[in-house]
Formats: C-alpha cells, structure tokens, sequence
C-alpha cells in the first residue's frame, strides 16, 4: 500500500467525490461488530456510529473501508438514520469511500446515532485479523469478533497504536475477542488471531 497521509487520502475522496467530504463533527462512540462463520471468512460487519456535530449543517460522514482487491469488493448497506450517498473505489490503496448522508443537516450540539452493515461478496481468503483507524480522538471504540463455535483461534491479540505507544494484550482462545478503547486516537487499534 503506497504511503500517503491521512489527510492526502481525504483530499483524494474529495477530489474524486466532486465535494468537500470533510464534515465537523465529533465521534462520541463507534461499536464495530463482526461474525465470522464456519469457513472463516466474514459473515457481516455492522457498524454503529454516534457523532455530535460541532457546527451547523452537518449532512453526512465519510467512511471507507479496506478490502483485498481481487478477493471481492465490500458492500455497504445503510440500515439506520443515514442513506448511501456516492462510493469511490481507491484501488491502489485497497479501499472502498462512501459518504454516508443524513435525512437533514444537523445543528451545532445535535447528537446523530446510525448504522450500516458491510459485507464482502465473491471468494475470499480466511479472515485473521480486523482492525480500525480513527483519525481524531474517539470518546469510546468497542469491537467484538464473534467466531464459529465450532472452530475457535489458538490465540487472540488485541492491539492499539497511537503515537509511538503500542499497547497489546494475548489471551486464550475464546467464542469472541473484544476490544475496548477509551479517548482513543488518532491511532489504529485492532484484533489478531491465529487458527
């Protein structure tokens, strides 16, 4: 993946999407939840987001997600307070943008919950890890990996980068890995584990 700066990344989405994508508004929460079935491989990722706008007219956010090129592309299914609004595929980067729109524009303060789902079509190699980056402090970012109870990971690690500072923690084989943060970010945080 070539290197290039978050804020670079942003400009690109906008310079391709035809319109500013950056909206400001605060991440209060985000809970990731994914499923992983028997083959190994995601069953579905749901996602939901609360976010207070810090000025008027917040109408959206952007989201983008990572995906392994010719192993298929990721859909976006918007299920709750938000509609699917234009989609870039960045192909060099390996990642789908979508600009997630609200039914109105939201007023200095307003507090906005919604949630989509992703899942991924066409063959796909077996799912090992799962993580996210935030690019601003996020109050609270939880993510649960719910794996087949009929083939469970030797091992988990869970993991967080912000700075300099990397934080993990391994743990046996269990049904589910969790993973909560805290006034988190910018960073990445995710989850590791070995079949």
């Amino acid at each position: 993946m070539p290197s290039v700066s978050d804020a670079e990344l942003i400009a690109t989405i906008g310079r391709r999407m035809g319109r500013n994508v950056v909206r400001p508004s605060t991440t209060i929460a985000v809970y990731d939840t994914i499923e992983l079935g028997k083959d190994r491989r995601t069953r579905f990722h749901h996602v939901r987001q609360v976010i207070r706008a810090d000025d008027d007219g917040v109408d959206g956010i952007l989201c983008w997600l990572e995906y392994d090129g010719p192993h298929g592309t990721p859909h976006i299914a918007p299920e709750h307070n938000c509609t699917l609004g234009m989609l870039v595929t960045l192909q060099e980067r390996g990642q789908l943008a979508c600009d997630l729109r609200f039914p109105h524009a939201l007023s200095t303060g307003e507090i906005w919950s919604f949630s989509y789902m992703c899942r991924h079509e066409g063959p796909r190699p077996p799912m090992h890890e799962w993580h996210r980056t935030c690019m601003s402090r996020f109050r609270t970012v939880h993510a649960e990996v719910h794996f087949c109870r009929t083939d469970l990971p030797r091992h988990i690690e869970v993991w967080s980068q912000s700075g300099d500072h990397l934080r993990t923690e391994i743990s046996t084989s269990a049904r589910s890995a969790v993973l909560t943060r805290q006034d988190f970010g910018p960073g990445t945080m995710g989850l590791r584990w070995a079949w």
